[in-house]
């Protein structure tokens, strides 16, 4: 029987490295990586080659000679459209609509004047409500994914 390993294996790799490379790494080392997660070596490199031969990939990895049973030699180079996606760090449609429901919700509590507030209140029911999907449709012409 196969056992999914996504949530052990892969997905804290992936965060991890993301996390490094936004906070301005130019790479990411696999063995600095494997010791911080705690992960065996073979585990590493089954997860590191997952993630960059996946369709598309998720990660462009440099691994090096010399894996064993402690090392891993290696980089994680760049992170892929798909891992941001994956972890929810590249717009959506629906990304953008809520950020857009929740500031005009913020905007109407904000609002002294009352038809204001009545209208601001009343525009974010509406795309949180009935007119999401139209909302979502039109938002999506102008964020990929």
């Amino acid at each position: 029987m196969l056992r999914e390993t996504w949530t052990e294996r892969e997905l804290p790799l992936l965060r991890s490295a993301l996390a490094q490379l936004d906070a301005g790494a130019e790479s990411v080392e696999l063995d600095e990586l494997r010791v911080s997660l705690g992960m065996p070596a073979a585990q590493m490199l089954a997860a590191v080659e997952a993630l960059a031969t996946a369709t598309p990939p998720y990660i462009d990895a440099t691994i090096r000679n010399g894996w064993d049973g402690e090392r891993s030699p290696g980089s994680i180079d760049r992170v892929y459209e798909r891992a941001r996606r994956e972890l929810g760090t590249w717009p959506t449609a629906e990304n953008v609509l809520a950020e857009l429901v929740a500031a005009l919700s913020k905007a109407a509590d904000e609002e002294a004047e009352p038809e204001r507030k009545t209208r601001l209140r009343s525009t974010a029911e509406a795309l949180s409500g009935f007119a999401r999907d139209v909302a979502v449709a039109v938002v999506a012409k102008y964020v990929p994914g």
